[in-house]
């Protein structure tokens, strides 16, 4: 049991999100499985925590007592079995899976809705159907959002990808009350338990995403793309253990993907993910050399083509767009983080999902000591992972950013004390597919960005905003060190290493003190001031 920060109270440590409402979710004892399923799960039909916890409270006590009377039935079972040791005892499940590879799966989907199909008719038999029929649902949609996000909601360690498409096959065939067709499992390898162990326990690239994903924990987005660049690979060279890799299947694989118009900077991304997942393979001693190690594809254009800073024309167009001149608050700009996040972005140098991801509790007042040893008082922007939902793109991302006296003057301070306790921008959600705050926001901004501020080169985005902030350190003489201080760029020196991992404070307020945007004129909102 787990309590509150702040009354000590007993919480309920059995409590999860599904989008916006909170549902209680519960392991089964191992030895009840066979009863009530592997997880207990039910709405709460709620969306604020504190009236959820309450509720799942009673709940989680119901259960407590419905555990402890099956486990002491089984206690009685097992002492009658004793008593009486001439009757037969329960047969033991045997696994549908044993001696299956990935190349198996339709096998596997057959044994699947053979199964299910059982459980169905005992659940009938028993009047559980109702109960059946849940855990079926949620086996699906967990099943569906591990392989949509990879990250299984409520498994430590689920089955692997290719036995989820399986059994979601499976339970949409016994929906429909329709059959899947018997498939004898292949018989390019013998399945005897005396047969040689590389045969049964070939390592394949999907099954190593899994552990790579297990052992890592990058983020969602990351493992997607992960699984989408293996996806590929196979395509373009078919199924084989990794040990069978060889250079020229990476060589093969590059060619297909300039073959079917990728760019040379893209096939890169491709062959930087795959060098990723086989480095790995080589550190779990799964193969002794990487085959795509040093396999690239010249690019000629410089990586500074592919995003462009706001030049001064697409500044003073953006910050006299309806959102700054009328006060107009579009539907997809999400109240004030339409406003705030350009111009946090262009006087931070912060990325989109940092400044997105925001607490109100992040903007705070710090002290620093002059040259005279008096105490200064100074706002910053603590950018950090310490929050619900805050994640950072690596541990140097980490970093505090003073408050710019041109954002203090537009009323920011103004607007973090405004609000309660929580999200800085509270009409911002985590998307679906990996949980990132900023992504329908960054469609809303990029569309907006096109059809109404008019900035039509597509090479200007959001990120530009940070590119902006690079150049104009620059040209304010603010040191190398500085300002990858502030943006949370690391320049590769080892001294970097050394020291304390917070950067002093003094120096990072003097370098944004000496931070401008020359010619660009903000407007003024008659809402900012009297």
């Amino acid at each position: 049991m787990c309590y509150t920060e702040h009354m000590k109270e007993p919480m309920c440590t059995h409590l999860t999100k599904r989008g916006s409402v909170y549902y209680y979710r519960r392991k089964t004892p191992v030895e009840l499985v066979h009863l009530f399923g592997k997880e207990v799960m039910k709405s709460l039909g709620v969306k604020e925590r504190k009236i959820a916890e309450p509720l799942a409270r009673q709940i989680s006590t119901e259960y407590d007592m419905l555990f402890a009377a099956a486990s002491a039935n089984l206690v009685l079972e097992s002492e009658t079995q004793a008593q009486n040791p001439h009757q037969n005892p329960p047969k033991a499940t045997e696994s549908i899976s044993r001696g299956l590879t990935i190349d198996d799966s339709e096998v596997y989907a057959y044994r699947f809705l053979k199964r299910l199909r059982v459980h169905r008719e005992e659940a009938v038999a028993t009047g559980n159907y109702q109960a059946f029929n849940q855990r079926l649902e949620n086996t699906l949609e967990d099943a569906k959002e591990y392989l949509a996000t990879g990250v299984h909601p409520f498994e430590d360690a689920p089955a692997q990808m290719w036995k989820l498409e399986a059994q979601i096959k499976a339970i949409k065939a016994l929906k429909k009350n329709k059959d899947l067709p018997f498939i004898e499992v292949s018989t390019k390898r013998p399945l005897s338990d005396s047969a040689p162990a590389t045969q049964h326990t070939g390592h394949h690239l999907s099954e190593l995403v899994d552990k790579w994903a297990a052992e890592r924990t990058p983020r969602p987005k990351t493992i997607s793309k992960m699984r989408n660049v293996i996806a590929r690979f196979v395509k373009a060279v078919g199924v084989k253990p990794i040990e069978q890799v060889s250079k020229r299947d990476v060589v093969a694989f590059k060619d297909e993907l300039l073959a079917s118009g990728s760019s040379a900077a893209n096939v890169n991304q491709y062959l930087t993910e795959l060098n990723v997942l086989l480095n790995f393979a080589t550190q779990q001693a799964v193969i002794e050399t990487n085959p795509a190690h040093g396999i690239r594809v010249k690019v000629n254009a410089s990586p500074r083509d592919k995003r462009l800073p706001f030049d001064l024309p697409a500044l003073t167009a953006i910050f006299n767009s309806p959102v700054y001149i009328k006060g107009e608050r579009p539907t997809g700009g999400k109240g004030e983080a339409a406003y705030w996040l350009p111009l946090l972005a262009l006087y931070t140098g912060a990325r989109i999902e940092e400044l997105c991801q925001l607490n109100t509790t992040d903007i705070k007042q710090v002290s620093y000591q002059d040259d005279s040893d008096e105490p200064v008082n100074v706002w910053v922007i603590t950018v950090t992972d310490e929050g619900e939902d805050q994640k950072l793109k690596n541990s140097g991302s980490r970093r505090i950013i003073p408050v710019h006296k041109v954002l203090i003057d537009l009323g920011f301070i103004d607007y973090v004390n405004s609000l309660s306790i929580g999200q800085l921008f509270p009409a911002l959600k985590p998307a679906k597919n990996f949980g990132t705050f900023s992504a329908n926001w960054s469609k809303w901004f990029g569309n907006y960005l096109r059809n109404v501020i008019g900035v039509k080169d597509t090479r200007m985005v959001f990120h530009s905003f940070r590119h902006c902030f690079k150049d104009y350190a620059r040209a304010a003489s603010i040191s190398t060190e500085v300002h990858n201080a502030l943006t949370g760029h690391s320049s590769g020196d080892v001294a970097e290493h050394y020291g304390s991992n917070t950067y002093p404070l003094k120096p990072l307020v003097l370098a944004m003190s000496m931070y401008k945007v020359p010619g660009l004129v903000l407007p003024f909102l008659a809402k900012d001031q009297d």
